[in-house]
């Protein structure tokens, strides 16, 4: 395991755990579902993401194709729609905080509660980088 201070979180991960994980699952969480708000985020994907978010995503082994979940929250009277998500990765969190990191309307964090990971995890100690975003909505006519 690799320690990484996130803010006031102090966490241990697992880098080569995690890409050996993400091998095995299929696709994305917005790839799976086929909702139109899943679509809309997952053709956004590339951009959706701030440089300083990619970075951390490939040191912890994540694959930024192959979210765990996403969601949208709504449309905001700005037209843009929020949108709500994690990746899971091998780790353990070793001191908790409340760490938040916000790069424009882009914000994420270290998660400990969340949905049990696919099977691909199993047998390790999973956490999160979940993330709240805004995006406009690109498909057409909602």
């Amino acid at each position: 395991m690799t320690e990484l201070r996130l803010g006031d979180q102090l966490i241990d991960y697992d880098r080569e755990l995690t890409i050996a994980a993400y091998q095995n699952v299929p696709a994305g969480d917005a790839d799976r579902c086929g909702c139109d708000s899943c679509r809309n985020f997952a053709v956004q994907r590339g951009s959706a993401y701030p440089e300083q978010f990619v970075v951390l995503l490939d040191q912890l082994g994540i694959d930024r194709g192959k979210e765990g979940e996403v969601y949208e929250c709504g449309q905001e009277a700005s037209g843009m729609h929020m949108y709500g998500g994690w990746f899971y990765f091998v780790g353990r969190l070793t001191m908790p905080g409340e760490y938040l990191v916000e790069a424009g309307p882009f914000r994420y964090y270290i998660g400990t509660s969340f949905p049990s990971p696919p099977k691909a995890f199993a047998g390790n100690a999973v956490l999160t980088v979940e993330f709240e975003t805004k995006l406009p909505w690109v498909l057409g006519p909602i």
